[in-house]
């Protein structure tokens, strides 16, 4: 059994199985792929798009496994206070300084690498968490054990975050555990998911010490197949048994460039459902993203965000807010909505099936009366119409 621990140094962890067996060779090429790569010119995902932002899904984009909760047929989650400002690097080039976060109620986040090798978890990576945690939540709907400890096989994972199935995917799945392990998150966060709730006290946060996003993995043989458990960080486990989750489109893993994706945990954590919308300034936006780019620079890349209109639910314009700052307005679609509408009526008829028709004869005894009423509307406004027309004729 290889048991994930900071007392192992990373060049000298010992492989075994199909996730690690002839993989390390290749090991750390998906990183220096990035380092060589003109493409992310900066380390923050900055590449020019050519063509479709969303990659195409791979062939066999179906659930095949009996042992994991259905791809399509359960929500992927993400934890809603690690949306509103992202605490993982953009891009694909390693990110060894830390990402601060402090605001001004006197809360913060702060991600720090344990390993400097390794650097901070990215947003490919944190795929990763997303699958595990939508596990999780569906193991406690279930009534099961909610410790955090998720067992399954590398490839129902990689299907899950809709990428393929070959060596390099499982290159990429090694390296993304290994990242996810070696980053800590340290927070006072208002609502308590961290410990008690404190206001900003370095003493405090010394005491506190910081916590791993991954707590251990391990990968374990049984029988002919294969399996790799991974236990999530106290925290998380703790976000999800207390609901902080969101829903997330299951295309948001298809999104080529991380600014998107940053983007659309944003907009679904803020502007969620709210017709309305909600509205960041461009410099609100590069505080919450986390990125070392400059102003300029991430301008640059919101532009070319707005431009390419490719978050899945939302839509973004560019305006100029009160305080004569550029903004950018995020406003859920009308499909999402009806969508939404229908996932829901789904779930209600599914779990509880009397609620489903009382809900529905609400919902028709509400429409009948709207029509009742436009229709009277009608027939007022035709009487006058009638009754000026009489008296033109008379």
């Amino acid at each position: 059994m290889l048991r994930g621990s900071y007392d192992f140094p990373y060049a000298s962890r010992p492989s075994q199985g199909r996730l690690f067996n002839g993989l390390d060779a290749g090991s750390d090429s998906e990183d220096e792929r990035a380092e060589r790569s003109g493409k992310e010119r900066d380390g923050q995902g900055r590449a020019r798009m050519s063509g479709d932002p969303l990659r195409r899904p791979p062939a066999d984009d179906r659930q095949l496994s009996l042992f994991v909760a259905p791809l399509f047929d359960i929500a992927s989650r993400d934890h809603r206070d690690l949306m509103e400002r992202t605490v993982v690097s953009l891009g694909k080039r390693p990110r060894r300084e830390p990402i601060n976060h402090e605001w001004s109620e006197g809360y913060f986040i702060r991600t720090r690498a344990e390993n400097g090798e390794l650097g901070i978890a990215n947003m490919r990576d944190y795929d990763i968490i997303i699958w595990l945690s939508s596990q999780l939540r569906e193991k406690l709907d279930r009534g099961e054990a909610g410790d955090g400890v998720i067992r399954f096989h590398p490839s129902d994972l990689l299907r899950a975050i809709r990428r393929g199935d070959g060596g390099q995917d499982y290159v990429f799945l090694r390296n993304a555990v290994q990242r996810l392990w070696n980053t800590t998150i340290q927070a006072n966060l208002p609502h308590g998911i961290f410990g008690e709730s404190r206001m900003i006290d370095e003493r405090y946060a010394k005491q506190r010490g910081a916590q791993r996003i991954i707590r251990e993995w391990d990968q374990i043989e049984w029988r002919d197949v294969e399996w790799v458990q991974i236990t999530l960080g106290a925290f998380l486990v703790r976000q999800v048994k207390a609901g902080r989750v969101l829903t997330v489109n299951p295309n948001y893993f298809l999104l080529k460039l991380d600014t998107d994706r940053m983007l659309y945990r944003i907009a679904r954590c803020c502007a969620g459902d709210n017709p309305n919308g909600w509205t960041f300034t461009v410099q609100e936006l590069l505080n919450r993203s986390g990125s070392n780019a400059t102003f300029k620079e991430f301008s640059r890349d919101v532009r070319e965000a707005v431009a390419r209109d490719a978050l899945p639910d939302y839509s973004m314009k560019l305006i100029t807010a009160a305080s004569g700052q550029p903004a950018v307005q995020f406003r859920i679609t009308t499909e999402a909505r009806v969508q939404k509408r229908i996932r829901a009526d789904r779930r209600l008829l599914k779990h509880d099936p009397e609620a489903w028709k009382r809900q529905q004869a609400e919902r028709k005894a509400r429409v009948d009366a709207e029509c009742r009423h436009a229709a009277s509307i009608d027939a007022e406004l035709f009487g006058h119409r009638r009754d000026r027309k009489l008296k033109s004729d008379q």
